[in-house]
């Protein structure tokens, strides 16, 4: 059976829902080498320890070990998107989004292995994007990375150890970044119209991501070639502009964006550093049994 799956391949993180499955699967865009891990205690669940085998005749080393998403966030060998990357050639934005495919295909339904079948397969067809400069010049090229046969083996991750995932992707339908949210806005899943004023109107659109700030703007549901326009510019330069000023003042390096902003949604902002006491961000390091229990903003 062929699943219909959405996928934001984005700078900052991957989402993927599949039809069927009640919760998207969110990877942060984060890999780094993989190796033989020393295991303490495993991981309660999957996602904390995407340590994958990927092969693909689309990638440039078609098969090679990584930690992906959250295992990788720890690693100080681990590599962040930045400015000067495309998502439609990044060999590292095709390994977090396979990775996730894969992921998803074992677990959002109940899955077993037939009798003699040593690989699971599934076939996909999926919808993505791509920022609005990009687009025209590769959204064909990013076509043509996705379709196609890939293979995921879970090397030491939690419950999916030396499982391996035949990723067939069939058919991939490329959009402008931001537009496909506004065409299910207007329209029913037959198509027909929803939202009339959303549908007949003249839309502009921002979305914002970690490297591309994409202004497509949709009129009677067709993307206007004159007036859309992108910038490459996002949230992830204020990040590293944040890490680098969190290490320059208290000597503490986060090991990713990724790690960052899980402290930012918690409203975490004090930093421990083992021997020396704690510091709330923009304050002088006091001892622990003194350190004030309110915490402030960054």
């Amino acid at each position: 059976m062929i699943r219909l799956a959405g996928i934001d391949i984005g700078n900052d993180s991957v989402k993927l829902v599949v039809n069927g499955s009640n919760e998207p699967v969110i990877i942060p865009s984060i890999v780094s080498p993989g190796y033989e891990r020393h295991i303490l205690q495993e991981e309660d669940s999957p996602l904390k320890a995407l340590d994958v085998m990927v092969y693909s005749p689309k990638l440039k080393k078609k098969s090679q070990r990584y930690f992906v998403g959250l295992l990788a966030s720890e690693d100080q060998d681990n590599a962040e998107l930045e400015e000067t990357d495309n998502k439609a050639t990044s060999d590292q934005a095709l390994i977090v989004a396979l990775t996730a495919l894969a992921y998803a295909s074992v677990m959002n339904v109940a899955h077993t292995l037939q009798p003699g079948q040593s690989i699971d397969e599934v076939e996909y067809v999926i919808g993505t994007g791509l920022p609005v400069r990009t687009y025209a010049g590769f959204h064909q090229l990013f076509e043509e990375r996705l379709v196609g046969q890939h293979e995921v083996t879970f090397l030491s991750t939690p419950k999916l150890k030396g499982r391996t995932v035949r990723v067939n992707i069939r058919r991939a339908i490329i959009s402008i970044e931001g537009a496909a949210a506004l065409f299910n806005m207007a329209t029913h899943e037959n198509l027909q119209v929803r939202d009339e004023e959303l549908y007949y109107g003249c839309i502009g659109i921002c979305e914002m991501g970690a490297l591309t700030t994409d202004f497509p703007v949709v009129k009677r549901m067709s993307i206007d070639n004159q007036f859309s326009t992108g910038e490459q510019m996002g949230l992830a330069s204020y990040l590293d502009a944040i890490i680098r000023d969190v290490e320059d003042q208290y000597g503490y390096r986060f090991p990713s964006r990724t790690k960052l902003i899980q402290r930012i949604r918690r409203n975490e902002f004090i930093i421990q550093r083992v021997g020396e006491g704690r510091r709330t961000f923009g304050r002088s390091w006091t001892p622990i049994s003194a350190a004030p229990r309110r915490r402030s903003s960054i």
